[in-house]
């Protein structure tokens, strides 16, 4: 994936970092210094609501920081206008280039939700999504056309959760949910 003149290619990029990001539950941004998007993962575009391929501004005080002083930002808690959304944002300058990559944590309830899911229980990225959307009361459907599966898939990924969590329907798996967020 590596070209002769040691390009990394840019297809085989986006992918490593949109599986990169959903392991790890972050949103993950490149910008140029300037805070043009040049690729966003699905959770960053959420998080951010991206206008225009720009960065919102509070975003942009992390980049402008790393592009006049440092490689890497300590990190800033961002609460974004016009979004229900705080973010631990940090910023961190691609070697060589005139580029930067955002880490977007979410912070609150659904970032309670995720941690405790995955402390608590050791649930995968993907189980951690399906009980998130499921705890929106999304059906088997609207939760395989979020995540590029079948309703089928879904419903046999959500079984499956229910035998490992030890719930019987998804009314016991939003009410152990919204227990685990609360740290109960």
């Amino acid at each position: 994936m590596v070209h002769a003149n040691g390009g990394l290619e840019v297809r085989a990029l986006r992918e490593a970092l949109a599986t990169l990001g959903e392991r790890l539950g972050l949103g993950l941004v490149v910008a140029s210094t300037a805070g043009a998007v040049v690729f966003a993962t699905e959770r960053a575009e959420r998080l951010l609501a991206l206008r225009n391929g720009a960065l919102p501004s509070e975003l942009q005080r992390c980049v402008d920081g790393v592009a006049r002083e440092k490689d890497e930002s300590p990190g800033a808690r961002v609460k974004l206008a016009g979004s229900r959304h705080t973010v631990r944002a940090r910023a961190t300058r691609l070697a060589g280039t005139r580029h930067v990559l955002l880490t977007l944590e979410e912070e609150g309830p659904r970032r309670d939700l995720s941690q405790g899911l995955v402390e608590r229980f050791g649930l995968t990225a993907r189980s951690v999504q399906l009980v998130q959307l499921a705890s929106r009361g999304l059906t088997n459907r609207e939760i395989g056309e979020r995540l590029t599966l079948s309703e089928a898939t879904v419903k046999t990924y959500m079984h499956a959760l229910f035998r490992e969590l030890g719930v019987r329907n998804r009314a016991e798996l939003v009410a152990l949910a919204e227990r685990t967020a609360k740290g109960d």
